[in-house]
């Protein structure tokens, strides 16, 4: 039961085999069987198969419907796009326990649905019960940037970083908000400094990418592009950002080709690119 509660979590093939073991062993409709049945499910969505995962935390949820069972089996949901019993599974685990898991969840999805109102709500709960919890203040500053309320975006994010200095990817997001401000040269300064700070994370050279585009300087966003890409040859957002800044290059023939791979690899790039300032 040891191995199959988590003891070994980096070696998910190995928990579904001691959980398997101890499900045979001990049939009986208990908690500790529950238990058992939710760490398995667990262990099928980290390999990839929700359907299995979903079963395994069915059984859970019928024998012990905990507020776990009930988070996991929304992320499974999630993973097939079932985003409604996602909901569905978040708002009856809230009912159990005001938890972090469920009201991220639910922010999740709305933010992903564009119904920034709900996003909100969520993340003001969550907000209200961790406070000091700087993450919660990056992702509602987020969503109050997609949502065009950017001061609201900078207040979250300078609480973030207040709560957690080394958060560099707030001072990166912070960098992309201040450019659709009106305030590019202001935001490429906290771009640099995230960058400075944590050159390995892809995303603070995307978002240095957009303002560098605001900037009409599309040289420098491509070499920023390109950084990303030379890691990550397919991604997506990388390669949308490059197609643009080719685009403004003269380079009309390039750049389509990388935006229609781009839209290949993932067909809703063009509205997540849209929201911090890239358009072709």
């Amino acid at each position: 039961m040891s191995a199959c509660s988590g003891a070994i979590l980096d070696d998910p093939l190995g928990v579904i085999a001691a959980c398997t073991a101890f499900i045979a062993e001990n049939p009986q409709r208990t908690p500790t069987l529950a238990r058992a049945l939710i760490w398995r499910g667990r262990a099928y969505a980290d390999t990839g198969e929700p359907d299995r995962a979903i079963d395994d935390l069915n059984r859970a949820i019928d024998i012990d419907p905990s507020d776990l069972a009930l988070n996991l089996r929304a992320v499974a949901y999630r993973m097939k796009g079932d985003t409604e019993r996602a909901l569905s599974d978040y708002a009856r685990s809230l009912s159990i326990k005001r938890d972090m898991p469920a009201l991220l969840g639910i922010s999740q999805i709305h933010w992903g649905r564009e119904r920034y109102d709900l996003a909100l709500q969520a993340m003001d709960e969550a907000i209200m019960h961790w406070p000091g919890d700087g993450v919660f203040y990056l992702v509602r500053g987020n969503i109050h940037r997609d949502s065009r309320q950017f001061e609201k975006a900078i207040q979250d994010y300078d609480k973030a970083l207040e709560l957690v200095s080394w958060l560099e990817i707030s001072r990166s997001e912070r960098c992309v908000a201040l450019s659709l401000m009106g305030r590019p040269e202001e935001g490429l300064r906290d771009c640099n400094r995230a960058i400075e700070k944590d050159p390995a994370s892809p995303n603070n050279f995307l978002n240095r990418g957009a303002v560098y585009l605001h900037l009409k300087r599309p040289g420098d966003a491509m070499a920023d592009f390109d950084r990303i890409l030379k890691g990550t040859p397919d991604d997506p957002e990388a390669l949308y950002g490059r197609g643009v800044a080719k685009r403004l290059m003269g380079d009309v023939v390039g750049g389509n080709a990388d935006i229609a791979s781009a839209r290949a690899v993932e067909p809703s790039v063009a509205r997540r690119l849209e929201k911090i300032g890239v358009k072709p």
